[in-house]
């Protein structure tokens, strides 16, 4: 299946998420091989594809799809200690959504996958779109692994941009 297939399956179930054979094809699938130049993952090039195109035009009935894109390439990164720009566009299709309880994916990213992606990830993905609504959903409802609300607080310092700031300096970066 092309990747420009695959994304028009997916878009037909979303809100849904599709059968876990189609999910398959994007999940985290170490090849067995070991060595810098060797390890590597099964569907990592299928999943660059898909997300390239999904990239182009997403929704909000789109995003428990990006998440398990997300998850999937969080995995890939933390086992070969490296970033794609991949990550990097599925952190900011997150962060455009704007939904406090994904923060702490953006949150593993930065913070938690691999020394790439702990240099090359921006900080304003750590405050959120909606800074308020995150404190406000974390005051009620802590995340077991993070402190969601200190880690906003040590960020928020920082001189960050605002997320509009944010999200046009992206869009300028990806041509949009």
């Amino acid at each position: 299946m092309t990747a420009k297939k695959y994304i028009k399956t997916i878009k037909a179930f979303a809100p849904a998420l599709p059968a876990a054979d189609l999910l398959s094809l994007v999940a985290y699938q170490h090849n067995g091989k070991t060595g810098w130049e060797s390890s590597d993952d099964k569907n990592a090039y299928f999943r660059e594809d898909a997300v390239d195109l999904l990239f182009e035009n997403y929704s909000d009935s789109d995003r428990l799809f990006i998440r398990i894109l997300l998850e999937e390439e969080l995995k890939y990164a933390g086992s070969e200690t490296l970033m794609r720009e991949t990550l990097r566009q599925l952190t900011f299709m997150i962060f455009v959504l704007g939904y406090p309880e994904d923060l702490p994916l953006l949150i593993e990213a930065k913070l938690d996958c691999c020394f790439d992606a702990s240099c090359a990830l921006d900080q304003e993905l750590l405050l959120g779109r909606d800074k308020a609504a995150a404190i406000a959903y974390f005051s009620k409802y802590p995340h077991e692994d993070y402190d969601v609300l200190a880690i906003i607080e040590k960020y928020e310092q920082h001189g960050l941009r605002s997320a509009e700031e944010f999200i046009t300096g992206m869009n300028e970066y990806y041509g949009k």
